[in-house]
This record gives C-alpha cells, sequence and structure tokens, in this order.
C-alpha cells in the first residue's frame, strides 16, 4: 500500500465512525434510551440494524476506495474496524458508559459488519493497475 492508499482508508475510517455516530444517535432516539442514573443502551437489536447500515456503508466506501486486491480490501475492512473499536473504546471509556454500552452482543456486530462490507467489494480484473499512468 503507499501513502495515498493509507490516507484514503483513514478518511474513509473516519466517515464511517462519522455515519456510524449518526446511526447509533437515530437508533437511541428510536428506542427512548434512558440517561442519568438508570442510564441504558440501545437494545443488541439496535446494534444489529445499525451494522445492517455498516455493511451498506463499509462496501460502498470499499468501492470507492478501489482495492487492488481482495486481500487488500479485507486489510481496508480490518483497519476501519479497529479504528472504529478504538473511538468507540475512547469515548465510551470518557463518558463512563463502558459497562452500559458493551453489555449487549449487538455492538460487536458493528465491528464485524465493516470487515464483511469490505469483504464484498469485487475486484475487476480491469481497475487493477489502473491508478498508476501508463507512459
Amino acid at each position: 500500500m503507499n501513502k495515498q492508499s493509507i490516507i484514503k482508508i483513514i478518511v474513509f475510517g473516519l466517515l464511517q465512525w462519522f455515519i456510524l455516530m449518526i446511526s447509533i444517535f437515530v437508533i437511541s432516539l428510536i428506542y427512548g434510551i434512558k440517561e442519568g442514573v438508570e442510564m441504558t443502551a440501545p437494545p443488541p437489536l439496535g446494534f444489529a440494524i445499525v451494522a445492517v447500515v455498516m455493511v451498506f456503508v463499509s462496501y460502498a466506501l470499499g468501492r470507492w476506495y478501489k482495492p487492488a486486491s481482495r486481500k487488500q480490501a479485507i486489510i481496508a475492512g480490518l483497519i476501519w474496524s479497529g479504528m472504529t473499536t478504538v473511538f468507540m473504546l475512547v469515548t465510551v471509556f470518557g463518558n463512563g458508559t463502558q459497562d452500559v454500552f458493551f453489555n449487549g452482543w449487538g455492538v460487536y456486530l458493528i465491528f464485524v459488519a465493516q470487515v464483511i462490507g469490505a469483504m464484498f467489494v469485487s475486484v475487476k480484473k480491469s481497475d487493477i493497475g489502473s491508478s498508476s499512468p501508463t507512459t
């Protein structure tokens, strides 16, 4: 991977994080999350819905990224999932909500969904090498 490819992966990872936060916010509004002493998180089904959204987001950004091989697409998905995990840990530990947020199985689907979405990206033989200029 070259420097431009790594920058694209990081930018798309940040974009996925932004879309994820909006999705979790919307699911929280739908399920009427309680704040305060008895704080609750969206149920696992709510996170599963967010995971489905993230499969499509990861797939769309993976197609926009245009990986050179299936391996590169999976690596991008793993990096995106890793970025989301780190950002999520920083956020929930900063808020003191780690016991509420990571309590159900649904949140873990989000991390897997990013890798699955990237795995669905098909690499066309015509795309391989098309980014390098011909002389």
